[in-house]
Parts: C-alpha cells; sequence; structure tokens
C-alpha cells in the first residue's frame, strides 16, 4: 500500500510539473492529447546479418512540445549499432547504469 500511494503521489508531481512547463511555455494541451501522442512513440531495433538499427516512430500530434517542455531531447529516427559510448556495450546492457538494462549511450 505504501508504495502505491508513493506511486500515485510522484505521479501526480511529475504531471504537475510537466503542465506547469508546458504553461511557461504558453502551451495548453489536453492530457488525452499528450498521452495518446506519448503512447504512440516507440523505438524499434532491427537487425540485418551484423547490422544493427534503432528506428524511432514519427512523432505525433503534440509530443514533441511534451518532450522539449520537459527538456527530454528527441532521440534521431534512425541510429546505426546502438553501441553504449560510455563503454562500448551492445544490446542496451550498460554496466555505467544503476538500471543494468538503460544505457547512458543517449545522454552524452
Amino acid at each position: 500500500i505504501k508504495g502505491h500511494v508513493f506511486c500515485s503521489f510522484l505521479a501526480l508531481v511529475l504531471v504537475d510539473e510537466m503542465k506547469r512547463r508546458l504553461a511557461v511555455r504558453g502551451w495548453d494541451l489536453e492530457w488525452n492529447d499528450i498521452r495518446r501522442d506519448l503512447e504512440a512513440l516507440a523505438e524499434v531495433e532491427v537487425r540485418e546479418g551484423e547490422e544493427r538499427y534503432l528506428l524511432r516512430t514519427p512523432l505525433q500530434g503534440v509530443a514533441g512540445k511534451v518532450l522539449q517542455a520537459v527538456g527530454v531531447a528527441i532521440p534521431v529516427l534512425r541510429r546505426k549499432d546502438a553501441t553504449c559510448l560510455m563503454c562500448g556495450a551492445k544490446d542496451f546492457v550498460c554496466p555505467q547504469s544503476p538500471f543494468k538494462s538503460l544505457c547512458f549511450s543517449d545522454k552524452l
């Protein structure tokens, strides 16, 4: 129960902060539009022989504005050879990441 209450409170705080940052830019976006457009954003790994590519779906609707307002860099549409720039790890496992399944290469 405590964890659920904490997560619910954190979600409310994050939504409030996102709405505040959008308002600072003068953007009054509907919550349903934000959710729909962010849920449509995805990244897919494609392999062709030894070559690896990451493909991102095109941004829809208000997704670009939301990411810009909260300070998240929009990934490029296509990346070749998804390798961590910090440690050289492949397959999205970076030993320098505390999450072990998230590579920091996009943070550089």
